[in-house]
């Protein structure tokens, strides 16, 4: 695990870049321990990120409790009317294939349809035999493999921002294709889906919900919604949490990235208008994503030249971060739930 982990230091990875049983098969299971009950939502009540001893966004969390209930109702509400495509890119993460599988599953299993679009390149480990264990037991789970003979660079480089560009079209040309031959299908949420390998459940599906039931969701007031991933600014636990994909971060006429956005909380509930975002999971309009495509050619995160082409195709000011939806990318940060009846028995 902890091999895994130092693939997320700040520099590795600064961009990273129909309701029916909720019963998990046992043979991609994972624990949810006495929080299952509120995770699976057969009890009232709400889980968010939280480490030892630090939740850091809960303070947001709590003054607006009765607000994000309402939304996560709501939300869950409106996926029983829409399909959603869950897609991304996943290399050498045999441990993160089932965990992933396992917890996106849960949220698509809310909706009316899901369907998982997967590319994996160049892995040595077993993630490719992982991923065809689940796609013969799954006929939603669609994933294609390639030896493309590619590095694997985590920092700055150039190279590593038209590796990332060149790969994330690789998944967008397999959504075209499948939405040309399968249409009618409403979100389309790209997830890096080797962010498991920090855990089990490394979003809640609260926050998800959540965003979801917004008021601007509702309202069909966005084409792109991105997550405020976090992580640790430094190495010890005791570190503050911040934004973790900042390279990926462009706030409103911001054409520049820094680093000071590590060590920025935004612990609010209101969305974060962005020219650009992912945090390692973004919610996309189909029509809207499939318009423009990744730019290998500029020398940027992948995600900033897609969401540059999407501005200028008329979803400029329609681009939002919202604060409340946390991936953690951090080994010391965990869900916390708390159920309604027991926070209305606190003094």
């Amino acid at each position: 695990m902890f091999a895994a982990i130092a693939r997320y230091s700040i520099l590795g990875a600064l961009c990273s870049c129909h309701v029916e049983s909720l019963a998990v098969e046992p043979w991609f299971s994972s624990s949810h321990g006495p929080n299952g009950a509120i995770m699976n939502f057969s009890e009232a009540g709400l889980c968010y990120a939280a480490g030892r001893g630090v939740a850091p966004l809960q303070r947001a969390v709590e003054d607006n409790w009765e607000r994000i209930r309402t939304n996560v109702e709501r939300g869950r509400q409106q996926a029983e009317n829409m399909r959603v495509i869950f897609a991304g890119l996943i290399r050498n993460a045999e441990e993160s294939v089932f965990r992933s599988y396992a917890m996106l599953k849960r949220l698509g299993r809310q909706f009316r349809d899901y369907h998982f679009i997967l590319f994996e390149n160049d892995s040595t480990d077993d993630t490719a035999k992982a991923m065809k264990e689940i796609a013969q037991r799954d006929s939603k789970y669609e994933f294609q493999t390639e030896v493309l003979s590619m590095g694997d660079e985590r920092g700055l480089e150039a190279s590593r921002m038209e590796r990332m560009a060149t790969l994330r079209n690789k998944v967008h040309d397999l959504v075209d294709a499948f939405v040309r031959r399968s249409p009618g299908w409403d979100l389309l949420v790209m997830y890096d889906f080797d962010l498991n390998l920090i855990g089990p459940d490394v979003l809640s599906p609260h926050v998800f919900f959540g965003a979801l039931g917004r008021q601007e969701s509702l309202d069909n007031g966005w084409d792109m919604l991105c997550a405020n991933g976090l992580a640790r600014s430094c190495g010890p636990p005791t570190c503050k949490y911040g934004m973790h994909d900042v390279i990926a971060f462009r706030g409103r006429h911001n054409s520049s990235w820094s680093f000071d956005i590590a060590s920025v909380m935004f612990d609010q509930y209101e969305l974060v208008p962005v020219d650009s975002c992912f945090g390692g999971l973004a919610m996309y309009k189909i029509d809207k994503f499939l318009g423009c495509r990744y730019d290998p050619e500029v020398n940027e995160c992948e995600h900033v030249g897609l969401h540059r082409c999407m501005r200028e195709r008329g979803s400029d000011g329609r681009m939002f971060m919202d604060p409340l939806m946390t991936p953690s990318y951090d080994m010391f940060l965990d869900l916390k739930c708390t159920a309604d009846a027991s926070r209305a028995r606190s003094p």
